[in-house]
């Protein structure tokens, strides 16, 4: 599989990813978050009470690892690290479709301090499998 369709089939069949932010200090903090994919982007729904949410609000720079889901680690697997900047998205108009990847996600709908975002991506390193690696 090429590095562009294993970052493809990535963003459009993966619910969770490695959510990379920067702290207070500037070090990487990193969290699970459940992803919707958008063209070649990502919505997220985060509550400003979480850590990662605080992190954005300092620095919007941000990245997002998806694999592939396995029950024996491998590093052979294929993995995609999406990077970029995030930015509060219009709740209303975007909050469907979100709910339609994460439908769980409805009995957050009206919690005050529960937010979307948008990560636009800029670039994107792949592994698509054992030695086939590189950015996009």
């Amino acid at each position: 599989m090429n590095l562009l369709k294993t970052s493809q089939h990535l963003l459009e069949n993966s619910k969770h990813g490695l959510f990379s932010t920067l702290d207070i200090q500037g070090y990487p903090y990193a969290s699970l978050v459940e992803v919707a994919p958008q063209h070649q982007d990502f919505l997220l729904l985060l509550s400003d009470l979480a850590e990662h949410s605080k992190n954005v609000q300092r620095n919007p720079k941000v990245s997002i690892l998806l694999a592939e889901d396995y029950a024996e680690l491998s590093l052979a697997k294929a993995r995609a690290c999406f990077i970029g900047q995030i930015q509060r998205e219009d709740y209303v108009n975007m909050l469907e479709h979100y709910i339609k990847h994460h439908p769980k996600a409805q009995l957050y709908k009206g919690f005050a301090d529960f937010n979307l975002y948008r990560l636009k991506v800029e670039r994107i390193y792949v592994v698509a499998g054992f030695g086939q690696m590189g950015w996009l």
